[in-house]
């Protein structure tokens, strides 16, 4: 019944400039595409930023990550003993409290979410609406009231929710991200709650106006 309702609130706004929706199965799979790039991305700007900031941190964080490793091998090996699942259990309590550790992980997470955050705005933004990931599958995101190419803030506001998405921050935000996903399935023109809160939508591109999802 809510969701009848639902789809009759959205059914009012105007729809004269908008193209077919887009599938669920190809949003997800340009969403795909685009984790897979912000994944590389990245680790790319990891691997050239942190040994430049961080090169006394990160070389105690690889000497943690050695001996937690040696410790580990030596408990899988055969050598299940007490004296191994002691050494490994210390091994990681020091890993956990190690300062270098907790630095490069802060540094990583930060770096991660910005470099997400970038290439989500950037991308739709400069793309009209369209992030590499969309191209591919020649879907595009557009205003759901005009039909034109998101403006500023909601490209901002779309980036910042995908980047939620790939980087989860806590457990609240993972939930509602879950959530989140399923919420297109039962909503007119599939849409999602980042859809709704920045008035916008993910359509066909190769459609032409006007034609509606049956």
């Amino acid at each position: 019944m809510n969701n009848t309702f639902s789809q009759i609130r959205e059914m009012n706004l105007p729809e004269k400039n908008l193209k077919k929706p887009a599938s669920l199965i190809l949003r997800a799979l340009a969403f795909l595409a685009d984790g897979v790039l912000v994944l590389i991305i990245s680790l790319v700007a990891l691997r050239l930023i942190v040994p430049i900031f961080w090169s006394a941190e990160l070389t105690a964080f690889e000497k943690e990550t050695h001996g937690m490793w040696i410790a580990y091998t030596q408990l899988s090996s055969g050598g299940s003993t007490l004296k191994s699942i002691t050494d490994f259990s210390a091994q990681m309590s020091r890993f956990a409290e190690d300062p270098a550790a907790q630095t490069i992980s802060n540094v990583t997470g930060t770096l991660s979410f910005l470099t997400a955050f970038l290439y989500f705005f950037l991308t739709e933004y400069f793309g009209r609406g369209a992030s590499l990931g969309k191209k591919i599958f020649r879907l595009r995101a557009v205003s759901q009231i005009t039909g034109t190419p998101p403006s500023f803030w909601q490209s901002i506001g779309r980036a910042l929710w995908r980047t939620c998405t790939v980087v989860p921050t806590n457990i609240v935000i993972t939930i509602i991200v879950i959530i989140n996903a399923h919420v297109p399935f039962f909503s007119y023109r599939h849409r999602g709650w980042h859809d709704k809160f920045t008035k916008t939508e993910v359509v066909d591109d190769h459609v032409p106006a006007n034609a509606k999802a049956e």
